[in-house]
């Protein structure tokens, strides 16, 4: 995102300081969805997107985003939860404790985040750029909510790595440190 400063006469993005009457299309649709974007953060939580650092900002900007806002299909680090764009959860809650983030899901799902950075909304997707290590927990799907039916996988940052721990076994070949802490994609 292009950092964005106005006066009446021109416009700066970024290193460009463009005359408000030589703006191209593109420029003009950027700056309508970074506005409406903005806006859209500030009226919800009160704060711009820049200043949300803090778990608690991030659980309280998420809990008051639309519910359609809230559902999609799910990434850590890269690495899709199943088939890419094949599952769809709705967080249902969002807390925070200290530096650690926990979403709730419509199935008993949880996604607990440490130390998210860069929270962002973009569409329907709700996006933290960082994090010191994510886990997704869920209850195998069609089985009692089980102590025996609980599975997990475990994403942390280790040596400039994503070092992934799951508790069916098998590697992570998908996992990324250059991709984005948690994606949830929404349709």
């Amino acid at each position: 995102m292009w950092p964005v400063e106005t006066t009446r006469r021109c416009i700066r993005i970024g290193a460009q300081l463009l005359p408000a009457k030589r703006l191209g299309s593109t420029h003009k649709l950027y700056l309508r969805l970074q506005t409406v974007r903005l806006l859209f953060v500030r009226r919800v939580t009160g704060e711009s997107l820049l200043t949300m650092k803090s778990a608690s900002e991030i659980a309280t900007a998420i809990k008051q985003l639309p519910e359609r806002n809230r559902s999609g299909t799910l990434r850590m680090f890269g690495d899709w939860f199943g088939r890419p764009m094949d599952n769809v959860h709705r967080v249902t809650d969002a807390t925070a404790d200290g530096d650690c983030l926990t979403l709730s899901f419509n199935d008993g799902e949880t996604l607990t985040v440490w130390n998210p950075s860069g929270f962002t909304t973009e569409g329907y997707t709700i996006r933290i750029a960082d994090a010191d290590r994510v886990r997704w927990e869920w209850y195998y799907y069609g089985r009692d909510h089980a102590p025996e039916n609980l599975l997990f996988h475990d994403y942390r940052q280790f040596n400039g790595q994503v070092v992934v721990a799951r508790s069916h076994g098998g590697d992570n070949p998908g996992a990324s440190i250059h991709e984005p802490a948690v994606e949830l994609i929404g349709m």
